[in-house]
C-alpha cells in the first residue's frame, strides 16, 4: 500500500489516496510531497523536515482508549572515567520484580566503535533501550502508556528542553560547537517523536519523563541502579577478555585461550589467525575470509544478564561442523493498518541455497506483529534443523537473532509457562503461546537428539539488530523481502 507524506501543502500529514493527496498539494506553491512503500518512511519524510505533529488520513482507527500505565526506572553506571583508558559501563532497566524485561547490559554491547564510555552516555543508553522497547510494544499493539523514570537531570533536560532548539541550530550549542553525545540524544529524540505521535493519535498525552532523586532510597531507581552497576560489572569482565579467530589452522574457529589457539596454528603450512578484544570482531574477521559455520571455544557463562553468548559446557565436542543460521522478523504498519504486512528472514551464507525470505500470509492467518515475525523465523529454522538431524546430519546448529524476546521464550519462560499451563503471572493465556509451544517441542526434540549424541542443547545467541554485523544484516533484508512479498499479494 503507497503512502504519501505531504510536507507543504494546504494539509501536511500523511495520505493513503493519491486523490487525497492531489487536494492538498495542486495548486499550492511550493509544495512538497513524496511517495512511500511504509509508512514508517513516510512518518520520518515529515520529521526530517521538522513536521512532528500531522494527521494520519488512514484506514487505521486511531482513537483508543489507554487501559494502563507502564512506570520503567532506567539508569547508567560508569566506573574509572578520567582514571582508565577504556572505563567500565553499563545501564539498568527496570521494569518492576520478577518482570523478565529487567535488563542488565554492558555498554560494550550497545557501543559501536571505540566510543569512550561516560556516565551520560550509559544514562543515554539507558534511555534509547527503553524508547525503543515502548516504540516496539505500540507496533504490537500494547494498549499501555509508558511513563519513565530516571534520576538523570540532564537526560530529561535533553528530551524536554533542549533538543528542539539543538535541532533548529543544526546539532550545535550556543558555542557553536557540535552538541555532545548527538548521535545519541538525536537517536532518541526521533523515536521520541514517533512515541507521541502515535500517542496523539490515540487521544493520550506524550510521553512522560519523572525526575528521581538519586541514591534517595526509592525503590525503583535503587533497582535500576543495582542493574546498571551489574551491566557495569559486565563490561569489567569482558575487557579482560581476548579472543583468536583461525581462519586457517587445524580447527578454524574463536578461541579465548592463547594456549589452545597455538595448538591450532602450530605446524599447519600457510596458516591464518589474528588477535581481538571483541568477539564480534573475531567473528567478522572469519566472516570477512569466507567462514560462516565455526565452532567457538570461548568461556562468556557469567554473563550478568543472563545473554550467554557462549556455552563452554560440554568441551569434549570435536570440531565436525556448525551451522550458524541468522534469523528475522520484519513487520510494516503493525498498529496503523487494519492488516500488516510482514516475513520472515533466514540466511545460512552467502549463497547458500537455504536461504529464505518469506512472507508471513504463506505461515500464518493470524493478524502479525513483530513478535509472531520474529518467531515464525525461529520455528521455520527449527524444522529446518530438526528435518537435517533426521537425514543424519551430524552438524550442530546455533541459532543467531536480534530478538531478546525470542531468546528469553526458549532459555527462561517456557518452562513456567508449560508448568501453569500457559497462563501468564496475571493469569491471562501467554501471548503467542501457539507459536510458542510448537517451537519449545521441536526444540525438545532437538536436543534429546543431541544429548544422545553427546552435544550440548541447541544455543541460541543475541545479535544487537542494525549494528553493522553481516549475518544479521543479511536477515534483515530477507525478512523485508518476505514482508514486500504479503505486501504485493494485497494487490
Amino acid at each position: 500500500m503507497p503512502y504519501y507524506a505531504v510536507v507543504n501543502g494546504r494539509c501536511p500529514g500523511i495520505y493513503d489516496d493519491w486523490d487525497d493527496c492531489q487536494d492538498q498539494v495542486n495548486g499550492y506553491s511550493g509544495q512538497n510531497y513524496r511517495r512511500f512503500t511504509y509508512i514508517r518512511d513516510a512518518r520520518q519524510y515529515l520529521f526530517d523536515h521538522g513536521v512532528y505533529r500531522f494527521p494520519e488520513h488512514t484506514d487505521w482507527d486511531q482513537e483508543q482508549d489507554c487501559s494502563s500505565y507502564e512506570n520503567v526506572y532506567i539508569d547508567g553506571a560508569c566506573r574509572g572515567n578520567g582514571v582508565y583508558a577504556m572505563p567500565a559501563a553499563g545501564i539498568g532497566i527496570f521494569y518492576g520484580d520478577n518482570d523478565s524485561r529487567n535488563r542488565a547490559i554492558g555498554l560494550h554491547a550497545l557501543e559501536k566503535g571505540s566510543v569512550k564510555p561516560t556516565n551520560q552516555r550509559a544514562e543515554l543508553h539507558a534511555l534509547v533501550y527503553v524508547l525503543k522497547e515502548t516504540l516496539d510494544d505500540i507496533y504490537d499493539d500494547v494498549n499501555c502508556e509508558t511513563k519513565i523514570y530516571s534520576d538523570s537531570r540532564y537526560v530529561i533536560d535533553c528530551m524536554k528542553r533542549w533538543v528542539q532548539r539543538w535541532r533548529s541550530n543544526g546539532w550545535t550549542n550556543a558555542r557553536g560547537d557540535t552538541v555532545a553525545n548527538k548521535d545519541l540524544i538525536s537517536k532518541a529524540a526521533d523515536t521520541l517523536d514517533q512515541i507521541n505521535h502515535i500517542y496523539n493519535l490515540r487521544g493520550w498525552s506524550d510521553l512522560r519523563f519523572f525526575y528521581v532523586p538519586g541514591h534517595s532510597g526509592h525503590y525503583g531507581n535503587e533497582e535500576a541502579d543495582r542493574l546498571a552497576n551489574a551491566g557495569a560489572t559486565e563490561m569489567q569482565r569482558h575487557l579482560k577478555m581476548t579472543y583468536y579467530a583461525v581462519v586457517n589452522g587445524h580447527c578454524p574457529g574463536i578461541y579465548d585461550d592463547w594456549g589452545d589457539c597455538q595448538e591450532q596454528v602450530n605446524g599447519y603450512s600457510r596458516h591464518n589467525y589474528r588477535r581481538f578484544d571483541d568477539v564480534e570482531d573475531a567473528r567478522q574477521y572469519l566472516y570477512d575470509h569466507g567462514n560462516y559455520s565455526f565452532p567457538e571455544y570461548i568461556d562468556d557463562s557469567d554473563s550478568e544478564d543472563g545473554m550467554s553468548y557462549e556455552d563452554d559446557s560440554d568441551s569434549e565436542v570435536e570440531c565436525l561442523c556448525y551451522d550458524n543460521v541468522y534469523i528475522d522478523g520484519a513487520c510494516r504498519g503493525n498498529g496503523v493498518l487494519s492488516w500488516p504486512a510482514a516475513g520472515i528472514g533466514i540466511f545460512y551464507g552467502d549463497n547458500d541455497s537455504r536461504n529464505g525470505a518469506i512472507g508471513l500470509n504463506a505461515l500464518d492467518d493470524v493478524k502479525p506483529t513483530n513478535q509472531r515475525a520474529e518467531l515464525h523465523a525461529l520455528l521455520y529454522a527449527l524444522r529446518e534443523t530438526l528435518d537435517n538431524i533426521h537425514i543424519d546430519n551430524t552438524c550442530e546448529t546455533k541459532i543467531y537473532t536480534d530478538s531478546r524476546y525470542v531468546i528469553d521464550c526458549m532459555n527462561k519462560w517456557v518452562d513456567r509457562w508449560r508448568s501453569n499451563g500457559w497462563v501468564n503471572a496475571r493469569g491471562m493465556p501467554v501471548v503467542n503461546g501457539d507459536l510458542i509451544s510448537k517451537a519449545a517441542e521441536i526444540l525438545d526434540e532437538i536436543n534429546y537428539i543431541y544429548d544422545r549424541r553427546g552435544w550440548p542443547d541447541l544455543r541460541f545467541f543475541y545479535v544487537p539488530g542494525h549494528s553493522g554485523h553481516y549475518g544479521n544484516e543479511e536477515a534483515d533484508r530477507l525478512a523485508n523481502e518476505g514482508a514486500d512479498q504479503m505486501e504485493m499479494s494485497y494487490f
